[in-house]
């Protein structure tokens, strides 16, 4: 980006730091308590689930706002596990992983498979994943592809919807995934973010 180039002319350089900055900070934060379940938020790569190989919006914000090049789906892929396991000093941590789907993209319903086999290479024991739109596909083809270790955190509560679900359309939403129970979170879709995408009271 424009504040970054000069002490940093390569992104990925300064992704490198960064990563080393968050490994301290886990160690530190797991070296005061063990009772402390540590999320690594990747926005980005979720969000390249639509990417494809023709230049689009997801090659426009690698530009603009990370002044990076989009080199291939597979080449981001590579390198954003890579970071993310440069950032882990041990395994037992959760990553999250936004996803906003477009209607008129070739990828709408298909889900985080799509990060398939890489994924799988992430030191995370926990997956944290958005599931309420149609679009982010159907988890029971990731989870059929995920190691017994791993476990699922199904987002099960729209946070971009302006209505309110039911307990009910929330369970329906959890018994279509068919994994073990003891492998399965429930979380909402990413934060709730009042006010944001919800025009109600926090308190709700």
């Amino acid at each position: 980006s424009k504040l970054s180039k000069e002490a940093y002319p390569d992104p990925i350089d300064l992704a490198r730091d960064y990563a080393k900055v968050l490994r301290k900070e886990i160690k530190r934060l797991n070296a005061l308590t063990t009772d402390l379940t540590i999320q690594l938020d990747e926005p980005m790569l979720g969000d390249l689930t639509e990417a494809g190989g023709k230049p689009d919006r997801y090659h426009e914000i690698l530009t603009r706002i990370y002044g990076q090049k989009y080199r291939s789906f597979k080449e981001e892929v590579k390198l954003a596990i890579e970071l993310l396991n440069e950032a882990i000093p041990f395994k037992g941590l959760a990553m999250h992983m936004d996803r906003w789907p477009n209607a008129d993209s070739p990828y709408y319903g298909m889900g985080y498979e799509r990060f398939l086999p890489e994924l799988l290479e992430a030191k995370v024991s926990l997956l944290n994943l958005e599931y309420t739109s149609p679009g982010c596909g159907n988890p029971n083809v990731l989870v059929s592809e995920l190691p017994y270790e791993t476990s699922l955190g199904l987002g099960c509560v729209s946070v971009r919807s302006r209505e309110v679900e039911t307990p009910e359309e929330i369970v329906q939403r959890v018994k279509r995934v068919k994994i073990e129970p003891e492998r399965l979170r429930l979380v909402p879709d990413c934060g709730f973010a009042p006010r944001m995408y919800r025009k109600y009271a926090r308190s709700v």
